[in-house]
């Protein structure tokens, strides 16, 4: 498993001081999708972790990178804990959702699960406001030997990094 730094740098609520938001479309999904598709079997056994990130639509561009990783506090400052997904040129399809079944997760404790996709001409370490998405699990996930099945993340446009 390939450690990348995801460092997340927090600018405040209102971004750069003199610099307005961009004008973001509002964002769709397709919550029926595969929702209803049994998880695999890989689900169901010892340090797995599987859950679904919500592909927003449109996406505006072409998917670059679909990373996801661990955070003890949110928003991220710093990198994260542990990068559990690193999908290069992943297959996302818009409104629809990208599966994350990854096995096994060694790490132990409480923690985020962020998902930053990054689109072409957006971020490299750091998402690139109103170009990439970022998303996370609500509340802390405990991990241990029992498998973490996560709720639906629900991308958005990146804002304030």
């Amino acid at each position: 498993m390939t450690s990348w730094p995801l460092a997340l740098l927090g600018l405040g609520a209102g971004g750069l001081a003199g610099c307005a938001p961009p004008a973001l479309p509002e964002l769709q999904y397709d919550l029926l999708g595969d929702a209803d598709e049994e998880l695999a079997p890989l689900c169901e056994e010892d340090y797995a972790l599987c859950g679904d990130v919500l592909i927003p639509s449109p996406l505006g561009g072409e998917a670059r990178l679909m990373a996801v990783a661990l955070y003890r506090n949110i928003p991220p400052a710093g990198p994260p804990f542990a990068t559990l997904v690193e999908d290069e040129l992943p297959d996302v399809p818009e409104g629809g959702r990208y599966k994350v079944r990854v096995r096994p997760v060694l790490e132990e404790g409480d923690f985020y699960i962020w998902a930053n996709l990054y689109m072409d001409g957006g971020g490299e370490f750091i998402p690139k406001n109103g170009v990439d998405f970022v998303g996370n699990v609500p509340d802390r996930m405990t991990f241990d030997v029992a498998p973490v099945l996560f709720p639906d993340i629900e991308l958005v446009f990146a804002e304030g990094f």
